[in-house]
């Protein structure tokens, strides 16, 4: 119900601001998501006409990541956004094959050494054997 109230602010203040200017402006929304609950929500509320460009999908664990992009796909013009954790543990260095595996339209990165790593893979649109 936030969500909803706040897409709603910013869908009408982007519509009035575009009828306020001569530039066709809009607004543009990202929302992240911590569970397939929220992603499916925001997916029905992108459905329904909200204007959202991208839910960014921050799971706690990997399971249940697949599905949601998934869910997202199915929405014309939302981007799948996949969250990296914040701390990668010992054990988890090969956590960027599964991230890549989700083939998500990008990756919010928050850690320099997963930031390292991708840039050593070839960066922006390099083919990456997983």
């Amino acid at each position: 119900e936030v969500v909803e109230k706040f897409v709603e602010g910013v869908s009408r203040g982007s519509n009035e601001e575009a009828n306020n200017t001569e530039q066709n402006h809009t607004t543009r929304l990202s929302i992240l998501a911590r569970s397939y609950e929220q992603v499916d929500r925001i997916c029905r509320m992108a459905e329904d006409g909200e204007l959202i460009d991208e839910i960014i999908v921050d799971f706690l664990e990997v399971d249940g990541m697949k599905d949601a992009v998934a869910r997202i796909r199915e929405v014309d013009a939302v981007q799948a956004i996949v969250a990296s954790p914040r701390v990668i543990k010992p054990g988890e260095c090969g956590i960027w094959r599964t991230l890549l595996r989700l083939e998500p339209d990008g990756l919010l990165i928050r850690s320099a050494g997963l930031l390292h790593k991708m840039q050593s893979l070839g960066g922006e649109g390099a083919t990456v054997n997983l």
